[in-house]
């Protein structure tokens, strides 16, 4: 199953959860650029989702920081345009969590 949201919250609470972040793809098409996280996997996704909107969600906070941050650096430099490994910590962060990152065509 896959599943994309460009809310970054929710982003970090699907990463939170044991979802593998997949693709992250940028996306210009609009007034307001975004950033688009897919993941993927079967770990019960429609039903974080479900809890995350209805207000059910649970998380260690802790673990919800950390993987804000880590969305946060992606974000940020695709943003600033770049695709490359960035700082140490970033690329420890990403190859911690393994995922990989895709520039949209």
């Amino acid at each position: 199953m896959r599943l994309a949201t460009s809310d970054l919250y929710e982003s970090g609470y699907f990463l939170c959860g044991g979802a593998r972040l997949a693709e992250v793809i940028p996306d210009r098409s609009g007034a307001s650029p975004k950033i688009v996280f897919t993941f993927e996997g079967d770990y019960g996704l429609e039903e974080m989702r479900k809890n995350y909107w209805n207000g059910n969600a649970t998380v260690n906070l802790a673990e919800y920081r950390r993987s804000l941050e880590t969305l946060k650096d992606i974000m940020f430099r695709h943003i600033r345009g770049g695709t490359g490994a960035g700082s140490n910590g970033e690329k420890r962060r990403r190859e911690r969590n393994g995922f990989r990152t895709r520039q949209a065509v």
